[in-house]
């Protein structure tokens, strides 16, 4: 009998090239969210403004975010969403944490097949085999 893998913890931060009104924020975060959630993710919350870090020079505007708890094997269901999000609205990004020490992805468009399966390779390496 195998044990069940333990759930990855990740944090998303969506960033706006543009000025969006905190309304449309509110309701963009709001329907990633809900997306998510049809994942059957283990949880998705709206991240606390401590946890999301303002947008640098060059950046972009950062000015919502997400905290994700996912098992490895739905990483890759995780990330295509988050890719497909991205692509309909070429005003925002997303950057992918681990929040444990992981390191920092940005989803800008579309990736290659080897780099999401490098992504999900690093994200999914607490799986229990």
């Amino acid at each position: 009998m195998s044990r069940p893998s333990t759930p990855v913890s990740l944090g998303i931060e969506v960033c706006f090239a543009i000025p969006t009104s905190p309304d449309q924020i509110e309701r963009t975060v709001l329907e990633l969210q809900a997306e998510v959630s049809e994942l059957n993710v283990e949880s998705v919350a709206v991240a606390s403004a401590e946890h999301v870090r303002p947008g640098g020079k060059g950046d972009g505007l950062t000015l919502a975010g997400l905290a994700i708890a996912v098992v490895p094997e739905l990483i890759g269901e995780v990330l295509k969403l988050l890719f497909d999000w991205v692509e309909r609205d070429p005003t925002r990004t997303i950057k992918i944490k681990e929040k444990a020490s992981g390191p920092e992805y940005e989803i800008t468009g579309r990736w290659t097949a080897e780099q999401l399966a490098g992504v999900m390779k690093v994200l999914s390496k607490r799986d229990v085999k």
